[in-house]
């Protein structure tokens, strides 16, 4: 891991980025708590894919590899959207 030299720690840095992210999603039409129950979702399958491949650089097919990982945070939305009947759009 590099080693960082600015002053702010990581919780810090994620939760900046976390409160954006859940914002962004509140103006798109989603509730707090829905937001919020679609990234622990996206995390567990993050933790998935991290436990099945923690170097997919190593792989041959980085970019398959690349691409079902952005396709999880659709997916974890559509799955939301069918869980309540509801439809965003997209």
């Amino acid at each position: 891991m590099p080693e960082r030299t600015d002053p702010i720690n990581l919780q810090d840095f994620l939760n900046a980025r976390l409160e954006a992210l859940v914002a962004d999603a509140n103006a798109a039409g989603w509730g707090t708590e829905d937001v919020l129950a679609g990234l622990t979702k996206v995390m567990q399958n993050q933790w998935r894919a991290y436990d099945h491949d923690p170097d997919p650089a190593d792989d041959a097919d980085l970019e398959a590899t690349r691409a079902a990982r952005i396709d999880v945070p659709a997916k974890i939305l559509e799955d939301l959207d069918t869980e309540e009947g509801v439809s965003r759009g997209g």
